[in-house]
C-alpha cells in the first residue's frame, strides 16, 4: 500500500508538472500568434495614420489596456496622433514622463525607473532616422506588468518601429518621385 503510495505522489507531481509545461507553451503560441496578426496587420498600413491606429488597437486589445502614440505632427512639440479608447489629453505628470522620454529615447513613467508617478509608460519608436514617436501605455488599476506582458510591449514597439519606418521611407521615394 505503501509503494502504490509512493508511486501515485510521484506520478500526480510528474502530471502537475507537465500541465504546467503544456500552459506555459501554450501561452508562448499564443503570444506568437498574436504577433505574427499584427505583424501582417501593420504591413498593410500605407500611411502613419493607419499604422498608428493599428499599433494603438492591437496593443490596447492585445494587453487589456489603453494605449496612445504620441509624436511631433506639424513643429516640435508631441501631440497625440492617435489613441485607444479615444485619448486627447494629457495631465502635467503624464506629459512631462512623454517629454523626457522623447528627450532621452528612454521609458519614462508608471513602472519605469524615471518619473514612476505617471500614470502612463511611455516606450521611445526609435527608427534609424532617429525617434519617430512615443507608445503610452495605461493599464487599469496600476496593475503591475508581468515580465511576458512586458516582453510582448517590447515586441509590439519593436513591430510598430519597422513600419514607422517603412512608412517614412515610402512618403520620402513618393517625394523624390515628385521632384524628377
Amino acid at each position: 500500500l505503501v509503494l502504490f503510495l509512493i508511486t501515485a505522489v510521484a506520478t500526480g507531481n510528474l502530471a502537475a508538472r507537465l500541465r504546467a509545461q503544456v500552459q506555459a507553451q501554450q501561452k508562448v503560441a499564443g503570444r506568437t500568434t498574436n504577433l505574427f496578426e499584427f505583424s501582417r496587420k501593420i504591413a498593410r498600413a500605407a500611411s502613419l495614420d493607419d499604422v498608428v491606429w493599428a499599433a494603438v488597437h492591437h496593443v490596447a486589445s492585445t494587453l487589456n489596456c489603453s494605449s496612445l502614440v504620441l509624436g511631433p505632427r506639424d513643429g516640435p512639440r508631441l501631440e497625440i496622433l492617435g489613441g485607444y479608447p479615444p485619448e486627447d489629453t494629457l495631465d502635467a505628470r503624464d506629459r512631462g514622463a512623454a517629454e523626457w522620454a522623447w528627450d532621452h529615447g528612454e521609458p519614462a513613467g508608471w513602472g519605469s525607473a524615471t518619473l514612476p508617478a505617471a500614470s502612463w509608460l511611455f516606450l521611445p519608436l526609435k527608427t534609424a532616422q532617429g525617434m519617430q514617436g512615443l507608445l503610452g501605455v495605461k493599464f487599469p488599476k496600476a496593475q503591475p506588468v508581468r515580465p511576458e506582458e512586458r516582453r510582448l510591449l517590447e515586441a509590439l514597439v519593436d513591430q510598430v518601429v519597422i513600419a514607422l519606418e517603412r512608412t517614412k521611407l515610402a512618403s520620402d521615394m513618393e517625394e523624390t518621385r515628385g521632384l524628377s
